[in-house]
């Protein structure tokens, strides 16, 4: 997961949520926070809390916060919190290093699969 060393806050302590329901980053309170997977996650509302809560899979960007492009190489790039794109595909949230890579992304059809295929390699390395 990509968390901040500083405070263990996940994805800038942007709300995950409110990039599906706002279509844009928010940023999240620290009155409504959120431990999972040794991270903290932030919200800008209750109810943006509890949807999490019960589905964090579907929220949490994919690729823990990565950059697909770098995961695709074997590479772990923190991506940007405002840099981000919504899969039509599988309507999960992915964040970049920069403009770059999410266009990148977008026009490259295989790469999420690629992504994805190398996800589970580097999850062995990093996490024993």
């Amino acid at each position: 997961m990509a968390i901040s060393p500083w405070n263990g806050v996940a994805i800038d302590g942007y709300d995950p949520v409110s990039y599906f329901t706002d279509e844009k980053p928010r940023p999240g309170s620290p009155l409504y926070e959120f431990v999972w997977r040794d991270a903290v996650w932030r919200f800008a509302n209750e109810g943006n809390l509890a949807a999490f809560k019960a589905h964090p899979d579907v929220y949490a960007p994919r690729f823990g916060g990565f950059d697909p492009n770098g995961v695709a190489r074997g590479l772990l790039v923190k991506g940007d919190s405002h840099v981000f794109a919504m899969s039509d595909m599988d309507k999960r949230l992915y964040l970049f290093s920069n403009e770059d890579s999410r266009r990148t992304f977008i026009s490259d059809q295989d790469l999420a699969a690629k992504a994805n295929s190398m996800w589970q390699e580097l999850v062995v390395k990093v996490v024993p």
